[in-house]
């Protein structure tokens, strides 16, 4: 660092550094920095680098003449010391507003309130950051808000706030601030915001969503909600936002302690939204009810409908049990979904079967997790002999909890399905169709074909002969020896 003209990315990602070393780091770049060229510094995981660290590394950042395009000093150890003097160093040198585009500090719980107001002072400032990760940092998000809406709202494209507090005060006192909605209104380029593990209070969501939907500048977001307890109200919330907000494409809404009758709300909300490609309602249907049959009819409508539109839907996590399998079984004829997620149902053999039945029919599912569903060697029987009919998954990554349990009672067995599991998925990442040992003819043009292939092709030619025999036996022209049709034209 301190003799390379030419240097512009440095990275030392998880290397156990000391904070002796960053320091060093820091009059490094002090000494160098009329010929530094150096635009990005990640040093993300040095947990040791801690406060003296993160302050010997400021007294170089204060004197860079061209700023950085990218600083990454996530999960450092650092504390509300070293916030204030990295934040002081970004607020003195004057180059780091017009260059630092994306600026990660996220996982530093240590923080504190001081190193928060600090950050928060520098984010309020005129800046050209496009990418923020401030996830648990113990900041306020609602004060967050209010700093962005001045900094750099109207450029800022990935937004991730997670795993912090949204509003210090009490629920009874607390009313949301103007900017929240006055940042999500203004925002032009906004593509991802996480929110999710906030405890945000119903009153700020309705903000956000107010603010989503009348943004019109607004499109192809991730939106993340998860894990913020937001039961009842937040799901009617959501169920009736949900189809105005347009420029959501993909919605995590999952771990939210709603209930069966939660779930039917919001996911007959979400049906309306014709835009809506991905959405994670997983972790969710908190205790069996009367309305659970209704909710997943409800799911089972939102992916069946005649204008569906979803990629992915994940019911990860939901202790499903049997009530599952009629999902599945109706994704058997979706012709969008590309990603599945059901693990952590606990489905057994009977939600077994029924995926290896929807792989026998589906022809667009190419991801799947099915982990944590405790089913014997019979689940993956099933799951092997469906997979030697289907040639579109490719991801499909083995049960590691689910093997250890099947083992366990019939280890042989368990052994054998899974190989077939394992050579289904290998010929389907194969660009040729290979692997496994699987059914393969090689044609006198040297084309490689699958067994399926081969079977339509050899159903053609049946087709074309006896067209033949029955133009012959009408008295028509039969076919001359140049006329002839053979199987490798057929498949040409």
């Amino acid at each position: 660092v301190k003799n390379s003209r030419y240097l512009e990315e440095f990275s030392l990602q998880h290397c156990g550094g000391q904070k002796a070393h960053f320091e060093l780091l820091g009059q490094c770049i002090d000494a160098s920095k009329s010929q530094l060229q150096l635009r990005v510094l990640d040093l993300t995981g040095n947990v040791a680098m801690g406060d003296a660290g993160a302050a010997g590394l400021a007294k170089g950042l204060a004197v860079m003449p061209h700023g950085l395009a990218s600083l990454s000093i996530g999960g450092c150890g650092i504390g509300g010391k070293g916030a204030v003097a990295l934040a002081g160093a970004l607020k003195r040198n004057g180059a780091f507003l017009g260059s630092l585009g994306k600026l990660n500090v996220s996982e530093n719980p240590a923080i504190g309130a001081e190193g928060m107001t600090a950050l928060t002072e520098f984010l309020a400032m005129p800046n050209a950051i496009v990418d923020l990760n401030i996830a648990n940092t113990c900041v306020n998000v609602e004060v967050v808000f209010g700093a962005l809406l001045r900094g750099c709202g109207l450029s800022l494209v990935h937004l991730d706030m997670s795993n912090n507090k949204f509003t210090l005060k009490k629920p009874k006192d607390y009313s949301p601030s103007p900017s929240i909605l006055q940042f999500v209104q203004s925002a032009q380029q906004l593509k991802t915001l996480n929110i999710s593990g906030t405890k945000i209070p119903t009153s700020a969501l309705k903000q956000v969503l107010t603010g989503l939907v009348g943004n019109p500048m607004l499109s192809d977001m991730r939106f993340s909600l998860r894990s913020n307890e937001l039961g009842a109200m937040g799901a009617q919330l959501v169920g009736s936002l949900g189809a105005q907000v347009k420029c959501v494409m993909d919605l995590d809404v999952a771990d939210n302690e709603f209930a069966d009758e939660d779930v039917e709300f919001l996911v007959k909300g979400l049906r309306l939204n014709s835009l809506l490609r991905r959405i994670d309602i997983g972790k969710n249907f908190k205790t069996k009810s009367k309305q659970r049959n209704a909710a997943i009819n409800a799911v089972i409508n939102l992916i069946s409908h005649e204008y569906c539109t979803l990629e992915h839907l994940s019911l990860a996590d939901s202790g499903l049990k049997d009530d599952i399998t009629d999902v599945i079984d109706r994704i058997g004829t979706n012709e969008t979904i590309t990603s599945l997620d059901v693990s952590g149902n606990q489905m057994g053999d009977k939600g077994l079967t029924a995926l290896a039945k929807t792989l026998q029919i589906n022809r667009t599912l190419t991801h799947i997790l099915w982990d944590d569903n405790r089913p014997s060697h019979q689940g993956f029987n099933a799951v092997g002999i469906a997979l030697t009919r289907n040639h579109t998954v490719k991801h499909m990554p083995l049960p590691v909890n689910d093997i250890l349990h099947a083992m366990k009672a019939n280890p042989e067995k368990t052994q054998r399905y899974l190989k077939r599991i394992e050579e289904g998925l290998q010929r389907n990442q194969s660009p040729l169709g290979l692997g496994g040992g699987g059914d393969l003819r090689l044609f006198q043009q040297g084309q490689i074909l699958n067994s399926a292939q081969q079977e339509a092709i050899d159903r053609l030619v049946a087709l074309v002969k006896r067209a033949r025999s029955a133009n012959a036996a009408a008295g028509l022209r039969p076919l001359d020896q140049e006329d002839e049709v053979t199987d490798g034209e057929v498949s040409q």
